[in-house]
C-alpha cells in the first residue's frame, strides 16, 4: 500500500507539472507534451484503480475480483 501511495504521489506531481506546461507561454506548444499527456490519462486511471483496490483490501474486503483488478491495473 505504501509503495502504491508513493507511486500515486509521483504521478500526481508529474500530471501537475506536465499540465502546467500548457499554461506557461514559453512551453505551451512544447514538442512531445501532447503525446506525454495522452499517455498519462490512461495511466492515471489505472493507478487510481489499483490504489483504490488496495485500500479496499486493506480495509478488509476479500473478493478475489478486487485482487485481479488491482493486479491488472498495476
Amino acid at each position: 500500500m505504501s509503495l502504491l501511495q508513493q507511486s500515486l504521489y509521483a504521478e500526481e506531481m508529474l500530471c501537475s507539472i506536465s499540465s502546467e506546461l500548457y499554461h506557461i507561454p514559453e512551453t505551451q506548444d512544447l514538442k512531445g507534451n501532447n503525446e506525454m499527456h495522452s499517455h498519462l490519462v490512461p495511466a492515471s486511471y489505472h493507478r487510481v484503480t489499483s490504489v483504490g483496490s488496495a485500500r479496499r483490501l486493506v480495509s478488509g474486503e476479500q473478493q478475489n475480483t478486487i485482487i485481479v483488478t488491482m493486479a491488472t491495473c498495476s
